[in-house]
């Protein structure tokens, strides 16, 4: 198996994580739009549709198309490719292909945070803004600290495996 095998594989594992995750969540996003009543179009796609099948589109993409995600994260002739696979590359393709996932669970978050606290306010009553915990805004801050940490894994992967190869040989 080579890189571009393994990072298809790991694409299209991560495009079945987020469909299923993205449809264990659609009880959620709905029963909060039914008890926010709002009555509005806009806000229904908002709070309920587009953070439902933004992750759902994605994941069917990273699913089906996973060659062309793979052509975006490695780079390089395919004779390098075909060389036996680095365990410490191979980490890094993980732990970046994470990030990809959080990525866009976090793209759906922020569009569904969005949408919930633009409507508190125009409805003239933060307090309509209800998630179902004592403060709503910590999980607004939630979603900012994994959005970088989404990041971090997407693009600073190769330093988060230098260090996990660290601890490692320290132990022995």
């Amino acid at each position: 198996m080579d890189y571009r095998n393994l990072t298809n594989l790991l694409i299209k594992i991560t495009g079945v994580a987020l469909i299923a995750y993205s449809i264990i969540e659609i009880p959620a996003y709905i029963s909060y739009y039914i008890s926010s009543q709002v009555d509005s179009f806009w806000g229904f796609i908002g709070i309920s549709l587009v953070p439902m099948f933004v992750p759902i589109l994605v994941g069917i993409v990273f699913l089906f198309f996973p060659a062309t995600v793979t052509n975006k994260l490695i780079s390089g002739d395919d004779e390098t490719n075909t060389a036996s696979i680095d365990i410490l590359a191979a980490e890094r393709i993980a732990f970046s292909t994470l990030g990809l996932y959080l990525l866009f669970r976090v793209i759906s978050d922020l569009i569904f945070h969005g949408t919930s606290i633009y409507l508190a306010l125009k409805a003239g009553t933060i307090a309509h803004y209800n998630t179902g915990y004592q403060d709503p805004y910590a999980l607004v801050v939630a979603t900012l600290a994994e959005l970088i940490f989404a990041l971090w894994l997407l693009f600073g992967s190769a330093g988060l495996v230098r260090f996990v190869s660290k601890i490692r040989t320290a132990g022995t």
